[in-house]
């Protein structure tokens, strides 16, 4: 992929591909889509899973984050001495792409399309899944690399898996499907605590790790004030989970 579109096309595209999710999410706030803004839709459509308002926060890292990285891939741009980044083969046309369906999430969400939106955030965690996996299987980045650009990915892959779980609930709960608030957030917590396992023994990932972890203080924060049995035990299990991590990271 790297060789067939060339280098100089791939860093032109990852700028364009910033700006283009960054503007849309902006404009998405500010118009606002279908004149309903993010607060509102997530406040309509609560579930047990649904974490605190400041938990979306970290929208505003993982943006600043890749903006260092499209920075940092675009260094070399109008220098006549190249620098060497293997990183741009590794990840290819993925950006862009998750970047049109970051976009198109957006719009789906924004109309009330649960479904459509479910569908587009799970083939995004796809696309993170490939820019992850490519860029954690490549061992020839130097530090400054391995700093700057898994870490945004790291971010971003993490927040939008805890995301794939809150907007399954959601879906879930507008068909009727049956199956109560309490039960998929215990097989969600544990699923996440399955993943997050499986990364960091695999990768060492802290920033991962570090991101799941945030997103179940929101669920936390979120229900802390509603009397539910289930509650009592989170501060618990976040200890648990963290105490458990660190024998592998």
């Amino acid at each position: 992929m790297y060789k067939s579109i060339g280098k100089v096309p791939l860093q032109i595209i990852n700028i364009i591909s910033w700006i283009f999710m960054v503007s849309f999410n902006y404009a998405s706030q500010t118009i606002p889509l279908n004149q309903k803004t993010m607060q509102e839709l997530s406040a309509k459509y609560m579930t047990l899973l649904s974490p605190a308002p400041y938990a979306f926060m970290i929208w505003t890292l993982i943006y600043a984050l890749l903006l260092v990285f499209v920075i940092y891939q675009a260094r070399d741009l109008f220098r006549k001495n190249k620098v060497y980044m293997p990183f741009l083969k590794d990840i290819g046309l993925y950006f862009f792409l998750s970047s049109i369906l970051n976009v198109l999430w957006l719009f789906a969400w924004h109309y009330e399309r649960i479904f459509l939106s479910l569908v587009i955030l799970i083939l995004l965690l796809i696309t993170l899944i490939m820019i992850y996996t490519n860029i954690y299987s490549n061992n020839n980045y130097s530090l400054l690399d391995k700093i700057i650009v898994r870490t945004p990915f790291s971010i971003y892959f993490a927040w939008v898996t805890v995301a794939v779980f809150i907007n399954t609930s959601i879906f879930l709960k507008s068909v009727d499907f049956g199956m109560t608030d309490e039960l998929f957030l215990i097989l969600s917590l544990v699923l996440l605590f399955i993943i997050t396992l499986i990364i960091a023994v695999k990768y060492k990932d802290i920033a991962f790790v570090l991101t799941i972890i945030w997103g179940i203080s929101g669920i936390i924060a979120a229900r802390f004030s509603v009397v539910e049995p289930i509650f009592e035990v989170f501060p618990e299990s976040i200890a648990f989970l963290t105490l458990t991590l660190r024998r592998f990271i």
